[in-house]
Order: C-alpha cells, then structure tokens, then sequence
C-alpha cells in the first residue's frame, strides 16, 4: 500500500489559502524557539487554521499559541 500523507503546496496566494485548508484534515504550527518573538507570538496561521475548522498540533515552545490551543479545545 502507498498513501499519501503530505502533499506539500508549496507558496499559496492569500486569497486561496482557505480553499487549500478546507481539502486539509489537521494543521500543523511548528515555529523554530529561537527567538522570545518566535516563542510567545501567536502566529496568524493559528487564527486561520481555526476558522477553517482545523484542529492544530503545535510544538510545547509556542507558548502562547499553544496556550490557546489547549484552553479553547482547537487541537494539541
């Protein structure tokens, strides 16, 4: 058997990203903790993930965003 888990899109026009997200079943926000910046941000992909409707794993150092995460139940 052959699936095909990741189909990656590369860079998409703003206004076609919801489209690309209604075909996606889950939604990945994984930022690099190199920075405060990056650490306590909350990254506007997180906001566009959600009202797509798409749950989100994010990793333990976004500390923020995975605050959100977790507390309003969108994903882990």
């Amino acid at each position: 058997l052959s699936y095909k888990v990741i189909n990656y899109v590369g860079v998409v026009p703003h206004k076609k990203v919801r489209d690309y997200l209604k075909c996606a079943d889950i939604a990945l926000l994984f930022f690099s903790p190199i920075s405060e910046n990056n650490k306590k941000g909350t990254p506007r992909k997180l906001f566009e993930y959600v009202s797509a409707g798409l749950p989100v794993l994010c990793n333990e150092e976004l500390i923020y965003a995975k605050k959100y995460v977790l507390e309003n139940g969108w994903g882990k």
